[in-house]
């Protein structure tokens, strides 16, 4: 370090060049907290924050755990108490655009199934991203993804979860709870981890791991369920949806009074408000117990509607417990405050309170019977989740010094946060590509670069994430080459420089595979100017592009007005591009899911016999050309067959 001061210090900013192992050193001191870096930038000759940025550009984002965030993660959080380091792992899934992408410095078709550790010939049209979240200091990490086709493989997931845990508690992240939705492979997940409502948890190297369900999806599936069956039997107590309904189409006068913020979008069912979750917990609310009430009261509804009002209220309260997200409660009588162990006994009653209200919710929603066929897993998701609370409570605050819990921290709000900022990367594409979903969660880890926690105590407003990766274009066409990236599909209107006896299908392909022998011929003799193979490429007649006037008409059909890139290749050289389409139609569909497909590819097309190169060397050069350009032709023509298939629900 002394010796790079001697060295730097005297050379004005933009002469600068930043060792390898300065820039390493630097990272670490960025960690332990940005605002001692500026400072110590004042001081010392070391890179600004601009080049830290730039030292991630060599990260590859991969399918699984991306090991960079273990690396950071055990340096950021080496002097962290054990509270702060306990966190819950949240997972949950978005869809995707069915497409392929081919990145040609990896040498990958991006899109196919792969869960990091196996990859499959399947198109993917999910993505699931796991974010592991404090429970105590406020800080969000998403950490691993996978990208598969309609349903998550249970055992696949199981294993990647396990995984995940286990190799986090080495970097000192502790989880001490998982969280999802209830998608019908979670509930399988809970059945194969062996979590049952008297054990709500399952055991990783010796930890109690607490699986819960999200409650907000929870709170907007009762409200679903409960309009769809519109019957609740309680016990001997019956709640109906037709109260509510009846209450909202009222016209009364006081009835607008009472409840201002309900709307159609409340009591209706619609696709947009059926994903609410804003919605389902002003439904079932205070607010709209009252009213109920009044309107029995006033002889406008029915008195059984009493049991409906009950019915909400007990909800309402409920909500509150567990979305708590305040250390005091924001109205007098309500239940809306963080779990808390103070030793004040004045709040210590109140955190009984909750305890024993949570207990006799977990009874009472054991009673519930839905006017249905089969019972929906609503019923059964609550009780696990509340029995996993105050089992992870009690945990906590005997293990770990917990001495307030914000159940908010819980629920996916932001893993949900983080996938609409992927979403909005794209123009607010609800289902990006699996290429641009790649793209844009590597994009975001990087816009938060290095942000650090100003306070522990949970409070903090915004969540920060603590490692970062360097940004990417967010595109597609950034994975191709920039060479590759003017080419425009094909049309399929030809121009053969000799006539022959061929239906219009045979003239549309051998016309197609002329002008590609061009383009491969042009590419070869500026990248590799090979003097002896170039000659026997090129057509003796017409090596200028703009002496043949067939091809150049052609060619501007496809490239546009820039028909510079294509070369009139010699009849060998289009003897030859054929042979090597024909194994290229015959191998690409065994090796395009595999890694180093263009590598694969070019094994097998090397045995097309030619007389052309000077050397293995040569042709070589010449079939890896092909290759690329091929594949990057052909996935555009996959792609454009997927969109035409129905979309999968």
């Amino acid at each position: 370090m002394f010796r790079v001061q001697l060295y730097l210090n005297p050379l004005r900013g933009y002469r600068k060049k930043w060792p390898s192992h300065l820039t390493a050193c630097a990272s670490s001191l960025f960690f332990l907290g940005p605002t001692a870096y500026m400072n110590l930038s004042k001081l010392l000759s070391i890179p600004p924050v601009r080049v830290l940025r730039d030292s991630f550009r060599s990260i590859d984002l991969e399918p699984g755990m991306v090991p960079e965030i273990l690396e950071a993660l055990q340096k950021k959080m080496a002097h962290w108490s054990l509270e702060d380091c306990t966190c819950v792992l949240h997972f949950d899934e978005i869809p995707l655009t069915e497409s392929l992408c081919y990145d040609f410095k990896r040498d990958k078709v991006i899109g196919f199934e792969d869960t990091g550790t196996k990859r499959s010939d399947k198109v993917a049209n999910t993505a699931l991203v796991v974010t592991i979240s404090g429970l105590s200091k406020r800080w969000t990490q998403p950490i691993a993804f996978i990208l598969s086709r309609t349903k998550i493989d249970v055992a696949a997931l199981e294993k990647l979860l396990l995984t995940l845990i286990e190799e986090l508690q080495p970097a000192g992240v502790l989880v001490k709870a998982v969280v999802c939705d209830q998608g019908g492979c979670n509930w399988d997940l809970s059945r194969k981890l062996g979590v049952t409502l008297e054990e709500p948890f399952f055991i990783v190297k010796g930890e109690r791991v607490y699986f819960l369900f999200d409650v907000p999806h929870l709170l907007r599936c009762t409200r679903n369920n409960l309009r769809n069956a519109s019957t609740l039997r309680i016990g001997e107590h019956t709640v109906r949806w037709s109260d509510i309904q009846s209450l909202y189409e009222l016209p009364h006068p006081l009835r607008g009074r009472l409840l201002q913020r309900i709307t159609d979008r409340h009591i209706y069912q619609s696709p947009h408000g059926n994903k609410v979750t804003k919605f389902a917990a002003q439904v079932f609310s205070g607010t709209m117990s009252l009213a109920i009430l009044v309107f029995v009261s006033l002889l406008q509804l029915d008195p059984d509607a009493a049991q409906t009002a009950t019915f909400c209220d007990r909800m309402d309260q409920l909500f509150d417990i567990l979305n708590s997200k305040t250390v005091s409660p924001s109205k007098p009588g309500s239940f809306g405050f963080a779990l808390s162990a103070d030793p004040d006994p004045k709040k210590a009653k109140k955190c009984q309170d909750q305890l024993d209200f949570l207990k006799s919710t977990a009874s009472w929603i054991s009673q519930w019977k839905f006017d249905s066929k089969h019972p929906p897993n609503t019923i059964r998701g609550w009780q696990l989740t509340i029995t996993a609370v105050l089992w992870l409570w009690n945990d906590l605050c005997q293990n770990f010094g917990f001495k307030q819990l914000f159940t908010r921290r819980l629920s996916l709000e932001r893993l949900g946060a983080f996938l609409r900022k992927c979403r909005q990367q794209h123009w607010s594409k609800d289902t990006p590509t699996a290429s641009q979903f790649i793209d844009a969660f590597k994009s975001i880890l990087v816009d938060e670069l290095f942000v650090i926690p100003g306070r522990s105590d949970g409070e903090a407003d915004i969540s920060v994430l603590l490692a970062e990766l360097k940004r990417v274009p967010v595109s597609s066409a950034a994975r191709m080459d920039p060479e590759e990236q003017s080419e425009d599909p094909l049309y399929d209107s030809g121009i053969m420089t000799e006539a022959q006896s061929v239906n219009h299908h045979q003239l549309v392909q051998a016309n197609v595979r002329y002008v590609f022998a061009g383009r491969v011929t042009y590419l070869f003799q500026n990248r590799f100017p090979c003097g002896t193979c170039c000659p026997n490429l090129m057509s003796g007649d017409h090596k200028s592009m703009s002496e043949h006037r067939l091809l150049e008409s052609m060619s501007t059909q496809i490239f546009g007005e820039h028909s510079s890139g294509v070369t009139v290749p010699a009849s060998s050289c289009f003897q030859f591009v054929v042979g090597l389409e024909e194994y290229f139609g015959k191998y690409v569909a065994i090796v395009l899911e595999l890694e180093n497909v263009s590598k694969q590819l070019c094994t097998h097309l090397m045995r097309v016999p030619d007389n052309l190169f000077c050397s293995p060397v040569c042709k070589g050069v010449f079939v890896s050309l092909f290759s690329r350009l091929r594949l990057h032709w052909h996935l555009r023509l996959m792609n454009a067959m997927l969109r035409e298939l129905p979309a999968h629900k």
